[in-house]
């Protein structure tokens, strides 16, 4: 984030924290969720692509839910007179919300989600039900009442329930949630948070994953913190966070890559009904302009003109490169993040682009994906401490003035 900004960058080998003004002990902690998706039967819809192509879309297949691994959270000691106080209460609100996790049959029902955090940059994870403003969607679209429908998001709670949110295309599916300034979006480019990735079919029943600085992978969600309630062939496909409660996207990316009427090629849309990035756009940036005509942007976080994004596979493009590009004439460039830990040298850092094996690197750290086509990228982090106690308000509130100041900062950069 522009505000927290260092000359230092947080390199996996030179952890720094001093912004956070806290000192961090990690704890072992487990969180596990129990259940079985249902078994439903899959289905199949024909998706028909105004720029002329036809796609089947096949429902995942069932799979059991299993348990989350074991990870890691991080309690802060504040220096000051509430150095006592603060982790205690932490402590208990993360238990609880362990305890209630996928407890909830409809959004904040009966718990609602929350006390909530801000995103700091920093390698400590908070649990999604700290985390305001949550929404999704999943693969082929649903609605809460597990009906398809087109183009529908919902918001999620984190501790399993849902809500619909909105409807932004009633022709065809919703593909990928930004926001325009995304929190967090220069701590993923500076390595200082955990970066949030969702690969297309959920394997295992984790939807989204999380990977720190130092290049250690953990679960963030699974499909029951979602959606405590998932449908056999869950697929968690676009994901946006650190809105206010109960507001929706306002940057969206449809299958297919078009206007939500089909009238226009469109990458990225505004919430205005217009087109910011047009497919042409994404794959010159990429240096693939001969793929226009195919090309379907898949994850995605926006700040101004900048984007971090993926695709589906094509033209020699596995799914699992993540760019980053600035906008206008500028080439995009392969996002390097997290220390890649198979070898043996600090400074290197994973790039990802098509030479990096996803699966191998996952495989290393005993999870198994199926899949390296990246569906959804978001960001989290936090430092824990005296927020929690201010309230839902004051979280909103502080949410609101910290995009307000990345805005400004970036205009004045600009300008």
């Amino acid at each position: 984030m522009t505000f927290c900004q260092t000359s230092q960058q947080f390199l996996p080998h030179q952890p720094d924290l001093s912004k956070a003004d806290v000192d961090v002990q990690e704890i072992p902690a487990t969180r596990g969720d129990s259940g079985l998706c249902n078994n439903l039967q899959p289905c199949q819809d024909t998706y028909i692509n105004p720029r002329n192509r036809v796609r089947n879309f096949t429902a995942r297949q069932p799979h059991a839910h299993l348990n989350m691994k074991s990870t890691t959270v991080a309690i802060a000691k504040p220096l000051s007179k509430l150095s006592l106080v603060i982790p205690a209460v932490s402590a208990v609100l993360l238990a609880a919300g362990s305890a209630l996790a996928s407890g909830n049959t409809a959004y904040g029902v009966p718990t609602p989600p929350g006390p909530f955090v801000v995103p700091v940059p920093s390698k400590i994870l908070p649990e999604p039900w700290r985390v305001p403003g949550k929404e999704f969607s999943t693969y082929p679209d649903l609605n809460s009442a597990n009906n398809q429908a087109i183009g529908q998001s919902m918001f999620w709670d984190g501790l399993g329930g849902v809500q619909d949110a909105k409807v932004y295309s009633n022709i065809f599916q919703l593909d990928a949630l930004a926001y325009s300034s995304d929190a967090l979006f220069h701590a993923v480019l500076e390595r200082r948070t955990n970066l949030l990735l969702s690969f297309v079919g959920d394997s295992g029943g984790n939807s989204v994953y999380a990977i720190n600085p130092y290049g250690n992978i953990s679960i963030w969600a699974t499909n029951h913190t979602v959606w405590s309630g998932p449908p056999a062939s869950f697929d968690l496909d676009a994901l946006e966070i650190w809105g206010p409660e109960l507001v929706v996207a306002n940057r969206f990316s449809l299958q297919g890559d078009v206007s939500p009427d089909g009238t226009q090629p469109a990458s990225v849309m505004n919430d205005n009904g217009t087109v910011k990035y047009t497919p042409l756009d994404i794959a010159t940036a990429i240096g693939a302009p001969q793929l226009a005509d195919d090309i379907d942007l898949d994850g995605l976080m926006v700040f101004g003109d900048e984007l971090l994004f993926s695709i589906q596979p094509i033209g020699g493009f596995d799914g699992g490169e993540i760019w980053h590009w600035t906008g206008g004439a500028a080439p995009a460039e392969f996002l390097k993040f997290g220390k890649n830990l198979l070898t043996s040298d600090p400074d290197d850092l994973i790039t990802w682009n098509t030479g990096f094996n996803i699966q191998d690197y996952f495989a290393h750290q005993g999870y198994t994906i199926n899949s390296e086509n990246i569906d959804a990228i978001e960001a989290a982090s936090t430092v824990p401490g005296p927020l929690p106690l201010l309230g839902v308000g004051t979280a909103f509130g502080l949410s609101r003035k910290l995009r307000r100041r990345i805005e400004g900062a970036r205009l004045l950069t600009k300008g």
